[in-house]
């Protein structure tokens, strides 16, 4: 029973690294470009000497609805130099890595592709794990899978 035990803890902290790899590829897909709906303007309230945590968790707050990874992205380049895809990768980081820890940070998935997750607070969820009208997010964000054919 140990040697099962253990399988299964190998399974899902290989399950959770596949999750990281598969972020950190969405945020390199070039083919998909959006317009966001997020404020770019620079207010006195942001955390600009925060975590990235802490400034990601400031701009969902301030939005009060599920944003995509590209959509925090926007926002936060008001506020940094950085390149648009370092941020996008780090993002993924951050937030994969809080919401193993506790607090009311968490992820909603639309269909079975993680490139459409959306971050926002377990507070914004009804009974159904589905987002509140208020809190929803915005659908153009929601990548549609490609049907890639191989030729040999």
């Amino acid at each position: 029973m140990d040697f099962i035990n253990e399988l299964k803890k190998e399974r899902a902290i290989l399950s959770k690294r596949l999750d990281a790899i598969e972020a950190l590829l969405d945020s390199y897909d070039s083919n998909v470009t959006h317009i966001t709906n997020v404020s770019k303007k620079k207010d006195e309230n942001y955390p600009s000497e925060g975590s990235y945590l802490t400034q990601i968790a400031y701009v969902i707050k301030r939005e009060g609805r599920f944003l995509h990874n590209r959509e925090i992205a926007d926002a936060l380049k008001a506020y940094s130099n950085k390149e648009m895809d370092f941020l996008k990768r780090r993002i993924s980081a951050v937030l994969s890595k809080a919401k193993e820890k506790e607090g009311n940070l968490t992820s909603i998935r639309v269909g079975a592709s993680i490139r459409n997750t959306f971050w926002g607070s377990i507070e914004w969820l009804d009974e159904n794990k589905e987002p509140f009208k208020d809190h929803m997010y915005d659908t153009k964000y929601i990548v549609m899978a490609r049907k890639e054919g191989i030729n040999i």
